[in-house]
């Protein structure tokens, strides 16, 4: 629904500033029509909307953010606003189609470069629910996230189609190594080995059944 990780923010989680960037992106002309369009959608009867997060939208997983979403596509519409369900824990989402039951998730649960850690979420949002706030070094980023934050939106200012490359850890880097070695060089340093010395460290993924 939004892209955090594209908006100038501190750090590589919005805390005390999550509502405001994401009532910004809802007030940018560019994406106004698909907010209005949601908020179309969810007050028609036999309607769902269900926000399943991902890893560029973690601040979804927050209260005040979820609050911010139903006043903006709800207001005080009751009917409306039980028509929004919000996917955050990393359980994924299911419902019936039809005969056949459908399993929804992001990609990044199957992708351990860009696995969200919804432990750490869930303190964050106790601690925004007790007017608490987290400091940024309490926060490790992904490996992808860190490589969007550092490398990627850089980039993307002169280079706008490479975020088009799937998988980051091949087809992108591959592309900055020709395009951008400077860049390249960064995904090498000591904190990114750190980081993916955690990502081979961390608990086996939730995989999709073959």
């Amino acid at each position: 629904m939004f892209d955090t990780l594209a908006e100038d923010i501190r750090g590589y989680v919005a805390v005390d500033e999550a509502v405001s960037t994401v009532q910004r992106i809802m007030d940018d002309v560019s994406f106004s029509q698909i907010w209005n369009a949601l908020g179309d959608f969810v007050q028609k009867d036999g309607r769902t909307l269900v926000v399943v997060i991902g890893n560029h939208d973690i601040e979804v997983a927050f209260p005040p953010v979820q609050r911010l979403i139903l006043s903006r596509l709800a207001g005080d519409n009751l009917p409306a606003r039980a028509r929004i369900e919000f996917s955050t824990a990393g359980a994924g989402y299911t419902c019936t189609v039809g005969n056949s039951r459908i399993y929804c998730i992001h990609g990044n649960e199957v992708d351990a470069w860009n696995y969200n850690r919804y432990e750490d979420l869930a303190k964050v949002a106790c601690r925004l629910n007790a007017g608490q706030s987290l400091e940024q070094s309490e926060w490790t980023p992904n490996a992808g996230t860190k490589m969007v934050k550092e490398v990627m939106n850089e980039v993307k200012r002169k280079y706008a189609w490479i975020d088009l490359l799937k998988p980051e850890t091949s087809a992108a880097v591959g592309a900055l190594v020709v395009l951008d070695p400077s860049q390249a060089k960064k995904i090498t340093g000591p904190a990114w080995l750190r980081c993916l010395e955690r990502l081979k460290a961390a608990p086996e993924r939730c995989r999709l059944p073959t």
